[in-house]
């Protein structure tokens, strides 16, 4: 990722995910039918899990980064996705205390004190899919939205987890725990939550 990062600085360029197939598109026909293989890494996670399990060979190919040079003489189409710039601020970010910073520097040094540490992926594991799900109702003190937390495990390898703030406000525990399955469901299956 340091890699990609120094090759974005040095060259004065930020990619931006944009799919143009000027090569079988026509005009006024399919502008609109793309194809821009984006790999999820819970996607990913669950391939290394199986690869292991089943013992199969993994081969790697490295490419730092690719961009266009040169000038363009064509008239291209392009569409930027719809959800290219949409980012998560951290929700202390405008009014940051000491003690978020302290949060800050306890997590770098856990991170710096574990290097190497990763997700182990054992071959003696089942194919068998597990998902845990909790969630804690009102836990957000000024919109009293619940606070769903869940990880998904293939055998005993984890390949997705997620802590996310329930969209709107549940009107019980029961149905904030209801929302929590819900949505560890439509993860565990490959659904956009």
């Amino acid at each position: 990722m340091q890699i990609e990062i120094d090759a974005l600085e040095r060259n004065g360029t930020w990619k931006a995910r944009v799919e143009v197939r000027g090569d079988t598109q026509v005009a006024g026909i399919d502008y609109d039918e793309t194809f821009a293989p984006i790999a999820k890494l819970v996607s990913v996670r669950t391939f290394l899990a199986i690869t292991v399990i089943e013992g199969w060979e993994i081969h790697q190919l490295d490419e730092n980064n690719a961009f266009l040079h040169g000038d363009l003489r064509e008239e291209v189409y392009m569409r930027l996705q719809p959800n290219f710039s949409s980012s998560h601020p951290n929700k202390f970010l405008q009014v940051p205390r000491q003690e978020h910073l302290d949060v800050v520097y306890c997590v770098l040094r856990y991170l710096n004190g574990s290097p190497g540490q990763g997700i182990l992926f054992r071959s003696d594991s089942s194919l068998q899919l597990y998902a845990f799900c909790d969630a804690d109702w009102a836990a957000c003190p000024k919109t009293l939205r619940s606070l769903t937390v869940y990880y998904v495990q293939l055998g005993t390898s984890h390949i997705s987890w997620k802590t996310k703030k329930q969209p709107t406000v549940a009107r019980s525990s029961a149905e904030a725990e209801y929302r929590a399955m819900a949505m560890t469901t439509c993860s565990s299956v490959g659904q956009h939550v």
